[in-house]
């Protein structure tokens, strides 16, 4: 089994400073570390610091380190008439946060969408 590596680095003058992602695909799963810059401005922290485990397509878990934040995205295609459904499910948390998001692609110049977002005050967080 062969493991292959990605290194990213984006820096922005304007707007968030400097991001460096380091991933892996390990099968068919990607895992993936993100820094920003604030995780060495004052010397090394986890400021800054997420990890995600992600299989293309289907689903994405990021864990924001220093706010102990979790993030759960779940994709799916489904077809209808012979025509594909994109459903997507996320929920953020720390934000008490849910979304679920649809398209249905009629042909390639229409497409029908359709997001709905639920917030919950105080009921996930312990």
């Amino acid at each position: 089994m062969t493991m292959k590596a990605s290194f990213k680095g984006k820096f922005d003058v304007d707007k968030s400073g400097g991001t460096a992602s380091l991933a892996f695909n390990a099968g068919n799963v990607k895992l993936r570390a993100t820094m920003t810059d604030a995780a060495l401005v004052a010397g090394p922290s986890l400021n800054g610091l997420s990890l995600a485990v992600e299989k293309p397509g289907f689903f994405i878990i990021d864990y924001n380190v220093p706010k102990k934040d979790v993030r759960f995205q779940f994709m799916n295609t489904i077809r209808i008439a012979e025509k594909p459904l994109n459903l997507t499910y996320i929920h953020m948390r720390g934000e008490n946060r849910t979304i679920v998001d649809g398209s249905l692609v009629v042909d390639p110049a229409n497409k029908l969408s359709a997001n709905y977002t639920v917030v919950l005050f105080g009921f996930l967080n312990p």
